[in-house]
């Protein structure tokens, strides 16, 4: 495997059997150059190192191993040296977490990364994954009394039994590697400091990586950092100081730690004493991700990340990136600080498992998209002067195409200015989304029609039928033309419901009846998720409606709608349903919660709603 690269020096890790001689020599075009370092990692593990490299520039170190009363073997490895360090340039970095691929006989997203031929790959965590490993139907569990992280030689052999995958070799051998871990390839599921064998993990985690550090002398662990061209990355451990209220009630979400003090204060110390224009921040958990479940800062150390926030705005430190996996699903995420400057978070994952493409259905305040599926995160640096340039992050499939979830390109580009302090002119900022009820109260919404009541209870708007009553909408005040609208809903199996899009209520049409496109919610075997026009004499808008429904009665589904001139698209639970073109409805006007009049002697009945978001489309 190719390990930590510079623009002047190179590594290879190998494992040998004992009593094997290995010699080396890297080429770069006519020049060659003898191994200059070696060192002895333990367990049949090595780190052969070269110096003296040109920068930039291909290079193949040829490795030839001999053993008493064999052949020689060669193996050959390629990669290029990196850029010198400066304040311009373009970089890729490949990125990636949860990687099952020793249980699958293919991984074909390693090849792809690997014709990309970036800088560098970064594994994020959990690129293997200790196991219960009994043969029973459990087998591959990551929770249990027993498994792999009770015995150094399985958590080194579930190493070397990911490492050895051809597909994932090719990848190995062509690119530089580094690796941080989480949970997975650390200990048992959400392991934390407390773990027993912690120091075992990490004896044997650097026997598998050929990173450019191991911690500091007074704080072991495996955080480090490296410089390529405009880029400083620093690579984090979320894992050996961690200490949550996920797991220990004596802490809360602001005193929790996940970085611990002393690698806090390196990171802190590193990212001011920086030149580099961008400063990319690799962890295994997320870092500015707003959900409400799950690993990472916002459940667990908000403390943490607010020192590191006030931290970068006290000392205008711009140009600030996080990496992140773990989640099995990946996202773009930016978060503002007080002057408008971003804080941008990509998170990749997984990168083999067994998942098919789909728009995420878990969503948040600070995300920009979502999508499920094996992919690998490709970030691209492109920098040309002083707040000139962008940061692009994709995710990528087995065949290099950038992901479509739901129609939407898995691509988004920050400029530079956007993450730099100071900066007056910031160009046009990707949208996040946007809440549209803020969880407490109706402020924002207006009755319309007839007397059904809504309340709102823990977070969720909830609409109940009143007899007699005809149709009842709660709207936005507010009017939206071109936008993509995501919440959650469940209805009583004895009610239908729908949320109106572009509608309006005047006085001169039918005395203020809404109308306008309605996105149907109704319980299988209905109609949920086509398009009908509400108050109006025309009925279905969607014309080609399936007989079967993805809607689950008696639970939560998530419904993402998109309009956008005269187009309008609607998935529910991630199931794509409408697509039509509808040039006779308005194509501005307020969103609206449905009540469903009911026949006398019925009900009452309730539907709910929650986790309403918006976001305005260009």
């Amino acid at each position: 495997m190719v390990g930590h690269v510079s623009d002047t020096t190179g590594s290879v890790w190998i494992r040998i059997k004992k009593g094997t001689r290995v010699t080396g020599e890297a080429r770069q075009g006519d020049v060659t150059h003898k191994v200059t370092h070696w060192e002895d990692r333990g367990a049949d593990c090595h780190v052969l190192g070269f110096s003296g490299l040109l920068a930039d520039a291909k290079t193949e170190v040829t490795l030839t191993a001999t053993r008493d009363g064999n052949e020689s073997e060669k193996l050959s490895v390629i990669f290029r040296t990196y850029p010198k360090p400066s304040s311009t340039g373009k970089v890729q970095l490949a990125f990636g977490s949860c990687s099952k691929i020793s249980q699958y006989p293919r991984g074909p997203i390693y090849g792809a990364i690997a014709k990309e031929e970036p800088h560098a790959m970064i594994f994020l965590g959990d690129n293997a994954y200790f196991i219960v490993a009994d043969g029973s139907d459990k087998h591959f569990s990551t929770t249990g009394p027993v498994g792999d992280w009770n015995f150094p030689g399985s958590m080194r052999a579930r190493h070397l039994l990911t490492r050895v995958h051809p597909d994932l070799q090719v990848l190995l051998r062509s690119v530089p590697n580094y690796g941080i871990w989480d949970d997975h390839d650390y200990g048992p599921n959400n392991a934390d400091r407390t773990f027993p064998l912690k120091e075992e993990a990490l004896r044997v985690f650097k026997q598998m990586w050929a990173n450019p550090g191991w911690g500091l002398p007074e704080a072991p662990g495996i955080f480090s950092k490296y410089r390529c061209g405009p880029v400083e990355v620093f690579l984090l451990d979320d894992r050996y100081y961690k200490f949550s209220p996920d797991r220990h009630k004596e802490v809360t979400r602001e005193t929790g730690e996940i970085w611990g003090k002393a690698q806090l204060a390196w990171l802190l110390d590193g990212l001011k004493r920086s030149t580099a224009t961008v400063k990319v921040i690799a962890n295994g958990t997320q870092v500015i991700c707003a959900d409400e479940r799950g690993e990472g800062h916002y459940m667990e150390a908000r403390g943490e990340f607010q020192t590191l926030a006030e931290t970068l705005e006290r000392e205008k430190i711009g140009g600030v990136v996080f990496l992140s996996g773990d989640r099995h699903h990946s996202e773009a995420m930016q978060q503002a600080q007080p002057d408008g400057t971003l804080l941008v978070e990509a998170t990749s994952s997984p990168l083999q498992q067994d998942q098919k493409v789909s728009i995420l259905d878990r969503y948040h305040r600070n995300q920009l998209w979502g999508m499920r599926g094996n992919n690998y995160g490709l970030l691209t640096v492109d920098i040309a002067g002083a707040n000139k340039g962008t940061i692009t992050f994709e995710t990528r499939d087995e065949n290099n195409e950038v992901h479509v979830a739901a129609g939407v390109p898995c691509l988004t580009k920050w400029d530079l200015s956007q993450l730099n302090y100071g900066v007056t002119d910031r160009g046009e900022v990707p949208q996040t989304w946007t809440p549209l009820f803020n969880g407490t109260d109706l402020d924002g919404w207006l009755p319309r029609n007839g007397t059904a009541t809504f309340r709102v209870h823990e977070g969720t708007i909830i609409g109940k039928t009143r007899e007699g009553s005809p149709n009842s909408f709660l709207c936005t005040e507010k009017d939206y033309g071109d936008f993509e609208l995501r919440f959650e809903v469940k209805v009583d199996d004895a009610l239908n419901s729908g949320v109106q899009i572009r509608s309006q209520s005047l006085p001169d049409y039918k005395n203020g009846r809404v109308h306008g496109p309605q996105v149907e919610i109704a319980v299988v075997p209905g109609q949920a998720g086509y398009v009908y026009s509400e108050g109006t004499d025309r009925g279905w808008i969607s014309q080609d409606r399936s007989k079967t429904s993805p809607f689950k009665n008696g639970a939560w589904n998530h419904y993402y709608i998109r309009a956008h001139g005269e187009r309008i698209q609607t998935w529910v639970n991630s199931v794509a349903l409408a697509d039509v073109t509808d040039a006779e409805s308005s194509q501005s006007g307020f969103i609206g919660l449905q009540v469903h009049g009911i026949k006398s002697g019925t009900g009452p009945f309730e539907v709910s709603w929650r986790n309403l978001y918006v976001k305005a489309l260009e």
